[in-house]
């Protein structure tokens, strides 16, 4: 029997759970193949969004965003190339965050919002079918605010209310994104 993609997609999800940094390259060598396999053979076996979200999950839960960064950055361009399976969600995006948020360098804060801001300006281009939820919101406030930068915290709150109210109902504040202010 040959490999498919559930089998592909298995296997990078096992990697992805042991939150390890083994795990995670592991992972991401699975991904790999799979590209490499489906080149090779020609046949329909193109890695979807969960198995490149599982990969920057892994990445962000051993606090190394650059490497989810680029792992989203080939998802990017996957689907640029044709693999419509790949298009890129909020939780291709929240995994990144999450990851900086989870570094604590001093550039966290900075890199999140950044990453917020190209989610915002992939939905205004209609690549991304989502916009930033409270949940994205509320980490990236959390990682200003662990980096030491109550202010800049504070912009991203104000900017979820303002997001909220143009009508965004997945943007309104909850306690959680209080307490991060605080």
């Amino acid at each position: 029997a040959q490999p498919n993609e559930k089998s592909f997609s298995a296997v990078i999800d096992a990697w992805a759970k042991s939150e390890t940094e083994e795990g995670a390259e592991r992972s991401e060598k699975i991904l790999n193949d799979m590209i490499i396999y489906a080149k090779e053979t020609e046949l329909p076996v193109k890695p979807d969004a969960v198995s490149y979200n599982d990969v920057m999950i892994a990445y962000a839960r051993v606090g190394l965003p650059r490497k989810a960064e680029a792992v989203l950055q080939r998802q990017y361009g996957d689907f640029k190339a044709g693999n419509k399976r790949a298009a890129l969600d909020a939780q291709s995006f929240n995994a990144i965050i999450h990851g900086w948020a989870k570094a604590k360098e001093q550039i966290s804060g900075e890199r999140a919002e950044l990453v917020l801001n190209r989610m915002v300006e992939l939905h205004k281009q209609g690549i991304l079918k989502e916009r930033p939820n409270n949940y994205i919101y509320t980490t990236v406030i959390n990682t200003w605010a662990v980096v030491g930068k109550p202010d800049k915290a504070r912009q991203v709150f104000d900017r979820m209310l303002g997001d909220h109210k143009k009508g965004n109902k997945n943007a309104k504040p909850t306690l959680d994104s209080f307490n991060a202010l605080l």
